[in-house]
């Protein structure tokens, strides 16, 4: 059964109703073999989500934390954590890193893809390819085998921290909290 509860908390009530959150696929599917992505190691039990956003607020977000806890036999497992504050990509074929950071989600821009995006204040050469975005996958990894062998249905839940924003000024924090579940 898939949850479309939201919770949010900021300082302007009612306005965090209007920053919708999609997770994609709604309802990830646990793996329980490990694999290699990217050179690194995914142990068992694992899943991949990734989400989009739409802000239709009066105030842009700035989304700095995002959160994933799972729900294992009535035990809270996380968070998972991810600080996207400076992520870098390695450009396979150049062996260029490009730097990211924070996103802005501006209201009235429509569904977008949640990701990292390109970090302004570092001068790179401009003849290179350097993407405005990064698409993020998140891998959820390491979670407990249920007692029953055959459940692989876990409640889960994504929280967003961040800032609002009115223009360059930061008005008040930011929290959205989206439910969904394994299988």
């Amino acid at each position: 059964i898939l949850l479309s509860l939201a919770l949010t908390s900021c300082g302007k009530p009612g306005e965090e109703e209007k920053f919708v959150v999609k997770v994609t696929p709604s309802s990830p599917l646990i793996i329980e073999t490990p694999r290699t992505i990217g050179g690194n190691t995914i142990e068992p039990n694992w899943f991949e989500i990734s989400f989009s956003v739409d802000n239709a607020m009066k105030y842009s977000v700035r989304v700095e934390e995002v959160a994933v806890y799972v729900n294992v036999d009535g035990v809270e497992i996380g968070p998972s954590s991810f600080d996207l504050g400076s992520l870098g990509y390695s450009d396979p074929n150049t062996g260029v890193t490009y730097e990211y950071s924070y996103c802005i989600y501006s209201p009235g821009l429509g569904v977008r893809a949640f990701g990292a995006c390109r970090n302004t204040n570092v001068n790179l050469d401009p003849t290179l390819a350097f993407p405005e975005t990064a698409d993020i996958k998140f891998f959820i990894k390491s979670l407990p085998k249920s007692k029953n062998p055959a459940n692989f249905s876990f409640g889960s839940r994504l929280i967003i921290k961040g800032v609002l924003l009115d223009g360059a000024e930061e008005v008040d924090r930011f929290q959205k909290e989206e439910y969904f579940s394994t299988r």
